[in-house]
């Protein structure tokens, strides 16, 4: 019987090391992935600043691209307002000034 009880002692140890290194392993991987998934999404909004800067200038412009639309308005000289809303719903405004 004492022997049992040493052997129940041990198997619920390392069942609960596994669920352990379980758990650890799934909230890396979650972690992991809501960081790939926000890199990804701020180089989206990089691309759009980044197309907004070389079409728009003096004059309002909408672009429609796959992975969203981007709308730039004047404001002031030398000044535009770039408005981006991606196809996944993310917005994002931003005001570009020329030099």
């Amino acid at each position: 019987m004492h022997e049992a009880g040493f052997f129940l002692v041990i198997t619920l140890t390392i069942v609960v090391w596994l669920l352990g290194a379980a758990l650890f392993w799934y909230t890396d991987v979650e972690r992991t992935t809501r960081r790939l998934s926000e890199e990804i999404l701020a180089i989206r909004f990089e691309s759009h600043l980044l197309l907004a800067k070389e079409r728009c200038g003096d004059r309002p412009l909408t672009l429609h691209k796959p992975t969203g639309t981007l709308t730039c308005r004047p404001i002031a000289p030398n000044r535009t307002e770039v408005n981006i809303v991606l196809t996944s719903g993310e917005r994002h405004k931003e005001v570009i000034v020329y030099e």
